[in-house]
């Protein structure tokens, strides 16, 4: 199973993966707002798989903003 925390140990392990989380969220803010200023929607309207997953899965590790230009233009946007 893996080490057994007591609850010290798993408050600091919480808070510790609490704080880098909420960087996270704020340059994800950032960058969707630039993607948006750039492209012209958010990424969730178009679609944008490869965007969505470089971003917000652990799938896809490397993007560019040419790769994020291509793929975005090939995007079909949908507003509901």
């Amino acid at each position: 199973m893996g080490k057994k925390y007591t609850d010290r140990q798993l408050q600091r392990l919480i808070d510790h993966t609490i704080k880098p989380k909420l960087k996270l969220f704020a340059l994800v803010d950032k960058l969707e707002n630039e993607y948006e200023r750039r492209i012209g929607f958010i990424p969730s309207y178009a679609d944008d798989d490869c965007f969505i997953d470089t971003v917000h899965t652990r799938q896809g590790d490397e993007m560019t903003v040419e790769k994020m230009t291509k793929e975005a233009k090939n995007c079909k946007v949908r507003l509901n």
